[in-house]
């Protein structure tokens, strides 16, 4: 029986489909995994698209998301597929094609297939290489559905060190195929700034900030945590992130060696990838193995964030670090690097919750780690700085850009 004078959901009944290669620990799938709690709670259907196995983050999606297994296809598949829907996409990419397509674009043929099928309202790409596929698959599909990417990092300089030819051509491909899509949201001004520069039209570009799930981060950051480092009354400095180049953990780990010659300390490094052997190399050689310990990938790193003295971002580039965030969040002070792609000092808002140093400058780095260590800074103005981002907001931010029509004015 309808009720008289309700004002009707407008959210109600929409879909919106979200396609990511796979639920891989990160910071870009950490902010998909939080949008789609939010649109859940909003009243959203979501389809959750995904090819690759992963478990991260799994047991914090709502029950009613639906999974929806994409099976990825050969080369030749996906090359007849581009060549029927975009065959300019061809031309613009002659050595992609022929190297053989990036993984994510095996993607295209059944994201193709479920756009004809299922007909989402919406659909939200991540990731560059997903976002082109996506792209591609929606121009296959020949549906209206509408089409939103998000970038979450600056692919002038993510794919400027990539040794295969698939790589190096995603910043040029972004650039005119991009703009296909309906909106294209960035994480931060930087990474907006960077598309831009690419090529990106301006009138397409919308920024929105990541949301943070508060009351889950303090159940997590409660939970118990069982490493040895913690247990002694030594300041622990903890990093978060994955073995790669961009996260610059060599320059840390020199750092630290210097910080070590003038007071005891520890250093805690979470994240998993291909950098681990000449890191723990690093280590061995610096004779630090009692005092650093290279984790790997932890289902809760809240408990770490909460308990660490400090806690340190060394990268080259960054979009809009979800870390930084979540250790405001934890009220855990922080000494991070002023990438040129300034996503943490739009975060931080220079300097002020949270001490910047040039990236790539290990002295630097341990000056600004031990002037922390001694002065914490406003750890709760950090915190109330945190409550900012919330998820309720992002979300609203998403709804305008996926469902415009559904949106409140």
């Amino acid at each position: 029986m309808a009720v008289t004078g309700a004002v009707p959901d407008p959210t109600a009944g929409k879909r919106v489909a979200i396609v990511l290669y796979r639920l891989a620990r990160g910071g870009a799938e950490r902010g998909v995994v939080n949008l789609v709690k939010g649109l859940v709670e909003r009243g959203v259907a979501v389809d959750l698209l995904l090819a690759g196995e992963g478990d991260a983050y799994r047991d914090e999606l709502p029950e009613d998301v639906r999974i929806v297994r994409l099976e990825p296809q050969g080369r030749w598949a996906v090359r007849w597929a581009i060549l029927r829907a975009a065959p300019s996409f061809v031309a613009d990419a002659p050595g992609l094609w022929a190297a053989g397509p990036p993984r994510d674009f095996g993607l295209i043929p059944a994201l193709r297939d479920y756009l004809r099928r299922d007909r989402p309202d919406a659909l939200l790409s991540a990731l560059a290489t997903v976002n082109l596929a996506a792209v591609l698959a929606r121009r296959a599909a020949g549906v209206a559905t509408r089409l939103v990417i998000r970038e979450a990092n600056t692919l002038s300089q993510n794919y400027q060190d990539k040794q295969t030819p698939a790589h190096r051509a995603l910043p040029g491909l972004a650039a005119r195929w991009y703009p296909k899509a309906d909106v294209v949201v960035t994480v931060g001004a930087g990474v907006a700034a960077d598309l831009e520069a690419l090529g990106v039209p301006a009138t397409k570009i919308r920024t929105i900030h990541n949301g943070l799930d508060l009351e889950r981060i303090a159940r997590a950051a409660a939970s118990p945590l069982d490493h040895p480092f913690y247990a002694a009354d030594v300041p622990v400095i903890l990093a978060i992130g994955r073995l790669r180049p961009q996260k610059d953990h060599a320059t840390l780990i020199s750092a630290f060696a210097q910080l070590r010659s003038s007071r005891e300390c520890q250093l805690v490094i979470l994240g998993e990838g291909p950098l681990r052997d000449a890191l723990e190399a690093q280590i061995a050689a610096l004779g630090l193995g009692a005092v650093v310990d290279l984790v790997g990938d932890v289902a809760n790193p809240f408990a770490y964030l909460a308990r660490s003295t400090l806690v340190v971002l060394p990268s080259r580039w960054e979009g809009f670090p979800n870390v930084l965030l979540e250790a405001l969040a934890c009220r855990c002070p922080i000494v991070a690097t002023d990438c040129p792609s300034g996503g943490p000092a739009e975060l931080l808002e220079n300097g002020r919750y949270g001490r910047l140093v040039p990236p790539g400058d290990s002295e630097a780095l341990a000056a600004a780690m031990a002037e922390r260590l001694d002065q914490p800074g406003d750890l709760e103005a950090g915190y109330r700085h945190a409550t900012g981002f919330s998820l309720a907001r992002t979300t609203e931010r998403y709804l305008e850009a996926l469902l415009p029509a559904a949106a409140p004015t």
